[in-house]
């Protein structure tokens, strides 16, 4: 199967929740957050073609004679395919490249999906944070300003991660 980009889950988490057109999607995206995945309001029909043909979605003509429009929606595949990738704990360097990767896994999960994805990426930042303290101590006074000012925000953001998906989720430390 093609690689699926991070927009084209958000147009299936849209469509999960309710068939849309080509129009009504773009219009949704563009009054979210979520229009940081594109910089070209008119992404959403290469991608809704792509995915149609990878049998994710499916369309149909809807309207009179005067204005008709196609409808998206997801098929059984689309949702095993969502559900799949959604049920993926993101990893804490994804989200520092793309924090949209977690705004979209929370947007659409469960209750339960989300209390679930604040455990294991809580866990998985502290963790990081663990090892990367650890190369810290024994390496910092050799590396470069650069290194030292990067490897202090990469301690810094996991460590803030890792508190505020305790804190979403109540878990004690």
């Amino acid at each position: 199967m093609s690689r699926l980009t991070l927009f084209n889950y958000l147009i299936l988490g849209l469509l999960s929740v309710r068939p849309h057109s080509g129009y009504s999607l773009s219009k949704s995206i563009r009054e979210t957050p979520m229009s940081a995945l594109t910089d070209s309001p008119g992404a959403v029909y290469p991608a809704l073609k792509k995915l149609e043909k990878l049998k994710l979605i499916e369309s149909r003509v809807t309207g009179g004679t005067v204005r008709q429009r196609k409808q998206y929606a997801i098929t059984q595949q689309g949702i095993s395919t969502f559900t799949g990738w959604q049920s993926k704990c993101p990893e804490p360097i994804a989200i520092l490249r793309q924090p949209a990767v977690l705004i979209l896994k929370l947007a659409f999960a469960s209750q339960s999906q989300v209390q679930q994805t604040l455990f294991e990426l809580a866990n998985s930042a502290q963790k990081q944070s663990a090892e990367l303290a650890g190369f810290w101590q024994t390496a910092h006074a050799h590396m470069p300003i650069g290194s030292q000012l990067a490897t202090d925000f990469s301690l810094t953001f996991l460590d803030t991660l890792s508190t505020w998906c305790k804190s979403k989720h109540s878990l004690e430390a």
